[in-house]
């Protein structure tokens, strides 16, 4: 370890922190505040984060150096049932926090085709079948570290903990999706061992992104 800090699990008090950091990260590893996209962490957050600190926090580290959050995983041992829950206690959220702060409106008008994608993805993704790797891979994550910190070994430590804990919950795989434009990331699931499972273009992607591919990953544990 080449930095002092500590993984444990994240607390509700942390959810501000949590959101901030999924949105420093979450446009392909980049700063969302640069892309002039969603400009509302929550509503961002409702998308890739809040779910398993709601309702799944037993699956949810992160690594913290004195009172600061620097990164952090969260998780699920069976994306099935996270599938269904998210539609039930997710979507609704979603739907009415984008059209409380007219985010569909404004996002469709500034970046065609960027806010039907993603609902495509989140609500149409979920009610189709699931990919035939869930079977070999039931488990699914999301890890983000800050910037300013990569290259420290954090990322290592907290994905180190959470396949040690998947694999006292009995969990044979876990996968994780990514894109081709996060050139950090790939490089990083590729050291942990994770196998490329699959890819495809994504639709409609922010300008300057064109040509990416999303992209599947699995580790066998």
């Amino acid at each position: 370890m080449t930095f002092p800090m500590r993984i444990e699990p994240i607390q509700s008090v942390d959810t501000a922190e949590v959101l901030k950091i999924t949105y420093r990260t979450g446009l392909f590893g980049k700063d969302m505040a640069r892309s002039g996209l969603v400009d509302d962490l929550r509503l961002f957050g409702y998308y890739y984060c809040w779910y398993y600190l709601r309702y799944e926090p037993e699956h949810c580290v992160c690594a913290r150096a004195g009172d600061t959050i620097l990164g952090y995983v969260v998780a699920t041992p069976d994306t099935s049932r996270q599938r269904a829950r998210f539609i039930e206690t997710m979507i609704p959220k979603i739907l009415k926090r984008s059209i409380y702060t007219n985010h569909m409106g404004r996002i469709e008008q500034d970046h065609p085709g960027w806010m039907r994608r993603s609902l495509h993805e989140v609500i149409g993704g979920l009610t189709t079948a699931p990919p035939d790797y869930i079977e070999r891979y039931p488990a699914h994550l999301h890890i983000n570290v800050l910037p300013e910190y990569h290259g420290k070994g954090i990322g290592r430590a907290l994905m180190e903990h959470l396949l040690d804990h998947m694999r006292s919950c009995g969990v044979p795989g876990i996968h994780l999706q990514t894109s081709s434009a996060n050139h950090k990331a790939l490089a990083f699931y590729e050291r942990m061992g994770f196998e490329l499972l699959g890819s495809e273009p994504i639709d409609h992607p922010p300008v300057g992104f064109e040509g990416v591919q999303g992209l599947a990953f699995g580790l066998r544990l």
